[in-house]
């Protein structure tokens, strides 16, 4: 018997076996017994049997006790089958080895870990395409916006798009922006309180006051450097020698304050709007499923997150019409990887 088995009151008590009267037996030994027995119904033992050194076995007379019902031919052989496979995915029909070589048991579920794998992958890009599909059907019904910068770090040219109908014929508007101190600025660049106004009134004529912004990548980091732009013309807070001076958290506050009270003038750009700015390039990537090593074993599945079809287009513009192709093809269910993991191990989805 497993565990700590403390004595029972107003029963005898043996320290060792060799006290054990003739004809008091353990349920242990009762089930050992040729054939099995066990005790009866509301049989209460009438003696206990230390074992372990700290634990106590219920004693049981032999008189007290009724045969123990054994499984028939039929039962047996369901049983032992059941044994049989806890050891087999019921997806792939394989079996887990240890690092022995022993199969292992898989469980309630009798599914491999690559199996289980396979289906978490493609949970995800199924979620993936869940997504793009709304985020297309926000284009097409005027209530989101792609919106694309030369460099999401260091924004110099940026691209809006919408499409006008069903056929991906596309409203676009692309604006160069000067900012204070920038010696490469190209002509009729527009400083960023004129470029954010001309926006703000381009996104209200074309899609809703406050529509999703759907960006590539790093939406709200784009977000933050477009706000930044509003104060270019201020010492960056993040920059002074002794960041935690009296001054500095001065500058600082300045710096914020004002960075709000400009944001505020564009609803587009403002932080708390209802809108929201989203990254597509996280959805693409669970959509896709591409590998990002050589490795097609599932369980090690990391997904890669390169694209050199937007990373090659120079412009704003460029950027924007990869982003657009993207999110129709994905929407639309096209572009998947060829060593996704469900395709490489399509059992992984049977029904089991």
């Amino acid at each position: 018997m497993a565990g700590y088995q403390p004595a029972l009151p107003d029963i005898p008590r043996y320290t060792h076996w060799g006290q054990v009267p003739v004809g008091l037996f353990t349920k242990t030994q009762l089930a050992q017994m040729e054939p099995p027995r066990k005790p009866a119904k509301n049989t209460a033992p009438v003696g206990q049997v230390l074992y372990h050194g700290n634990s106590y076995a219920p004693l049981y007379a032999l008189a007290d006790t009724i045969l123990k019902r054994t499984a028939s031919p039929a039962q047996k052989t369901v049983l032992e089958r059941a044994r049989r496979l806890q050891f087999v995915c019921r997806f792939c029909s394989g079996r887990q080895l240890d690092e022995f070589g022993e199969a292992v048991p898989l469980g309630k579920g009798r599914t491999c870990n690559r199996c289980a794998a396979v289906r978490r992958i493609h949970d995800k890009h199924q979620e993936a395409a869940e997504q793009a599909k709304q985020l297309h059907a926000r284009l097409t019904d005027r209530t989101a916006v792609l919106l694309t910068a030369d460099d999401a770090f260091r924004p110099r040219q940026l691209s809006l798009a919408r499409p006008l109908d069903f056929n991906s014929v596309r409203q676009v508007l692309t604006v160069d922006l000067a900012v204070p101190g920038d010696q490469d600025a190209v002509p009729g660049a527009l400083e960023p309180n004129e470029a954010f106004t001309l926006i703000g009134r381009w996104l209200t004529e074309s899609a809703t006051d406050e529509p999703l912004l759907i960006c590539w990548s790093n939406a709200h980091s784009l977000r933050y450097r477009l706000r930044r732009l509003l104060v270019a013309e201020l010492p960056d807070p993040d920059a002074h020698p002794d960041r935690w001076s009296a001054e500095a958290r001065q500058a600082a506050r300045v710096h914020a304050a004002t960075l709000q009270e400009r944001a505020a003038r564009f609803p587009w750009l403002a932080e708390g709007t209802r809108n929201g700015w989203r990254s597509f390039h996280e959805t693409y990537t669970r959509f896709r499923a591409e590998p990002s090593n050589a490795d097609d074993d599932p369980t090690r599945f990391q997904s890669s997150w390169d694209t050199d079809a937007f990373d090659a287009a120079a412009t704003a513009p460029d950027k924007n019409t990869v982003l657009w192709t993207l999110l129709e093809t994905t929407a639309q269910g096209q572009g998947v990887s060829s060593r996704a993991p469900w395709l490489l191990h399509p059992e992984a989805l049977d029904k089991g």
